[in-house]
């Protein structure tokens, strides 16, 4: 896993958002129990915006094996609770991506 933290921004973010991207973090994180992947890349933050992405190396991008409906259903209703997008894809150099972007507080 890696941190990141972009612009030396501070982590704005209060209860529940918090609550919520952790636990679509833990919900994510479990995608990769079905791959091979070697490496997973977690959250960075700027001075707009925080983003959990998750990204594995595994060589292919099969979503439906990954990620079960349940799971998935619960990630975009815990992103949909703090105004946050959700999208899940195919990675830069294949496995799969998750990126879950909210807005920080002003």
């Amino acid at each position: 896993m890696r941190f990141e933290a972009i612009e030396d921004a501070p982590n704005r973010l209060q209860l529940p958002a918090t609550d919520h991207v952790y636990r679509i973090a833990r919900k994510a994180w479990r995608m990769r129990s079905n791959t091979q992947a070697q490496t997973i890349n977690v959250l960075s933050i700027s001075a707009r915006h925080a983003q959990l992405e998750i990204s594995d190396d595994a060589s292919d991008y099969h979503v439906r094996g990954r990620v079960s409906r349940p799971r998935l259903k619960v990630m975009r209703y815990r992103a949909a609770m703090i105004d946050a997008h959700l999208s899940i894809g195919p990675g830069e150099n294949g496995g799969t991506l998750l990126v879950c972007e909210c807005r920080q507080p002003v």
